[in-house]
């Protein structure tokens, strides 16, 4: 089983040990039995690739940075005692409605500010399985309805397969809109989201699944994993 966190950030000022070490504790207090750890890094418009993000941020004294071997393959973090962290490329954009969409696995750029339907077509077209995204207040009030109508039209579900629950929203919160996505046929992944800010690299995993899928797995491993119904939130 691979701990799989669905919606984390490397911002520039992360500390990546802390970064890795956060998420690699998380993992470990959260499926201590799990075989792999892997995170999906969200890259916003101004971030171009993974590289660029790794480049850009804090050096690793703890861990080492290594790019993928393979295409689909991911970058992988490791700790001098072995530990490693597979990370896989992949974007989250912001619709013109004040929500946001998150494409996994790839690093295409697509544009922040088009309509909310039309980011889920250009996403899908670049190659991305999508996910709408939750946000603290954006499924609330007139956005309600706007999640609604997403969630109730046929080709959405099939731009967008995935809606994406995240550690910011409270447990105790009700949320129908994600009953709505169920019984519509969308799978419920879940990341951690953290935010921006020095120190909130710390909530990586926070929220995270394990999923059924090899240790050395790639983008389509997972992207099977997601789809399987075998999976449970952390």
């Amino acid at each position: 089983m691979i701990f799989f966190d669905a919606h984390a950030h490397v911002y520039p000022e992360y500390g990546m040990d802390l970064f890795f070490s956060s998420l690699l504790a998380e993992a470990n207090r959260r499926a201590p039995d799990a075989s792999c750890i892997a995170a999906a890094v969200m890259l916003r418009s101004f971030q171009h690739s993974l590289a660029d993000v790794f480049a850009s941020a804090g050096k690793c004294e703890e861990w080492s940075l290594d790019p993928p071997v393979a295409t689909g393959a991911p970058w992988t973090a490791s700790k001098r005692d072995g530990a490693q962290i597979l990370l896989f490329p992949a974007r989250q954009v912001a619709a013109a409605e004040r929500l946001e969409l998150l494409g996994y696995f790839g690093e295409a750029l697509v544009p922040d500010g088009l309509p909310l339907k039309e980011t889920a077509r250009r996403l899908a077209d670049s190659g991305f399985s999508v996910a709408l995204a939750w946000g603290r207040g954006k499924w609330l009030f007139k956005r309600a309805k706007i999640v609604a109508d997403f969630l109730r039209d046929p080709a959405m579900s099939a731009f967008a397969p995935f809606v994406c629950d995240c550690a910011l929203r409270p447990w105790f919160w009700p949320e129908p809109l994600f009953t709505l996505a169920r019984k519509r046929g969308f799978r419920i992944i879940s990341g951690s989201d953290p935010l921006p800010g020095k120190g909130n690299e710390r909530n990586a995993g926070h929220k995270a699944m394990l999923l059924d899928a090899p240790p050395a797995c790639s983008a389509d491993d997972l992207l099977q994993a997601l789809t399987a119904s075998a999976s449970s939130t952390k």
